[in-house]
């Protein structure tokens, strides 16, 4: 058997992100690139601009910075509220996946 969750942010009925635009945001932290992480993710650069835009809209603040080319070709990272929100729903995800294993133990020596 198997649980699966998916964990969705919220500020207050307003949805924020969920387990795709997290994707998005780890990818891009990890790549320093937009398009590797869209790649990736097979998603439209459009899209993952939509996605970035929306979640900084409901928020107020950038969660990501992008810089132009040269001969390093630009790129993009976190801000440091962005590396916040994912640690913030990585921290969230962890305790509920640990609550879920720590059941189904329980569950399985009854």
């Amino acid at each position: 058997m198997r649980i699966e969750i998916k964990l969705f942010m919220k500020k207050g009925d307003t949805l924020i992100f969920g387990p795709g635009t997290y994707r998005l945001l780890k990818l891009i932290d990890e790549s320093g690139n937009i398009s590797e992480a869209c790649r990736k993710l097979k998603i439209s650069y459009k899209k993952a601009l939509r996605l970035i835009n929306n979640v900084e809209k409901k928020l107020g603040i950038k969660v990501v910075e992008t810089f132009k080319g040269g001969a390093s070709r630009g790129g993009a990272r976190l801000t440091r509220e962005g590396k916040e929100i994912i640690k913030l729903y990585e921290d969230a995800l962890e305790m509920i996946n640990k609550t879920i294993r720590d059941y189904i133990k329980e569950m399985a020596q009854r």
